[in-house]
């Protein structure tokens, strides 16, 4: 029976729908995964490793749920220049990690590079960092320090 209203108050109250990468914390532990299948019984989850969870309605009715698909958050895209005439690809690298540990103090909720290659003498890396909320001044502080990171070494 609590499955039951479990099982309604989530196809109802559409905390989660199918599709969705939700996280629960629980006694038994925290359970994440892409949301597979809703029947009246559990709730199927595959985690990012494959695992495949089956959790009864009436747990996740009765626990705290993070709906991390629809969580809001802000990104900031930044372009660095790196010339493959200064750099090595080992100094180019090293630069990268720094530049990395740096926007690392920010708590950033995930940083991903990306290489373009204009031309044959340049590299152009865009760093997307995603952060749980807009921040004008963070991002000020970041375009600063990139700033003085690339112009003055």
């Amino acid at each position: 029976m609590t499955n039951l209203f479990g099982s309604l108050s989530i196809l109802l109250g559409r905390v989660f729908d199918i599709g969705e990468s939700i996280r629960m914390r629980s006694a038994r532990g925290t359970y994440e995964g892409l949301v597979e299948e809703i029947t009246l019984n559990y709730t199927r989850l595959t985690g990012i490793s494959g695992e495949v969870v089956y959790i009864p309605n009436r747990t996740i009715y009765t626990e705290t749920v993070e709906n991390l698909s629809r969580r809001r958050f802000e990104t900031y895209t930044y372009l660095i220049p790196f010339s493959k005439n200064e750099s090595t690809g080992r100094d180019i690298k090293e630069r990268m990690r720094i530049i990395e540990g740096k926007l690392s103090e920010y708590d950033p909720l995930s940083i991903v590079w990306e290489c373009e290659n204009p031309n044959a003498g340049d590299y152009l890396y865009r760093v997307s960092v995603q952060f749980p909320e807009a921040s004008e001044s963070i991002d000020r502080e970041i375009r600063m320090y990139l700033t003085e990171h690339i112009f003055r070494g």
